[in-house]
């Protein structure tokens, strides 16, 4: 017999665990900043996928700086982006409303991936648009 998720049940309850989890932290805090996301939950796996999605975010972000209007593969561009981006990375500052969003997510990742890693991989091949099928998975698995 074959267990099937209630993904739905998952999406709630990951968005109750997230009320209840942040409550005390933005109690004292207005936002929360890179360091914090580490140990914000001692579920340290939530706290790695909220870093993952926030990266993921973040590199949405830069591409869409791009322009037909200056180089980029410029090596000067390249090497000045880097730096930015490394500044920028160090300055983390999150408000509750978007860190919830973050939270959620990275908790109902997790449980996909204790409860059923198939379906977690799934979820990110879905999510990435990545080229892989479902049937390739189930294939190589």
């Amino acid at each position: 017999m074959e267990n099937k998720l209630n993904r739905e049940g998952i999406k709630n309850y990951s968005a109750r665990f997230a009320r209840k989890a942040l409550e005390e932290f933005f109690q004292t805090h207005e936002n929360i900043s890179g360091e914090q996301i580490l140990t914000v939950q001692p579920i340290r796996q939530i706290n790695l996928f909220v870093i993952k999605n926030l990266f993921r975010e973040w590199q949405k972000e830069a591409v869409r700086l791009r322009s037909s209007y200056f180089d980029y593969e410029s090596q000067q561009v390249k090497d000045a982006m880097a730096d930015f981006m490394n500044v920028l990375s160090r300055n983390i500052s999150i408000s509750r409303d978007s860190f919830f969003n973050l939270f959620v997510q990275a908790t109902e990742e997790t449980i996909l991936l204790i409860f059923s890693p198939y379906d977690f991989y799934i979820h990110i091949v879905e999510r990435n648009n990545a080229t892989i099928s479902k049937a390739d998975l189930e294939r190589i698995t």
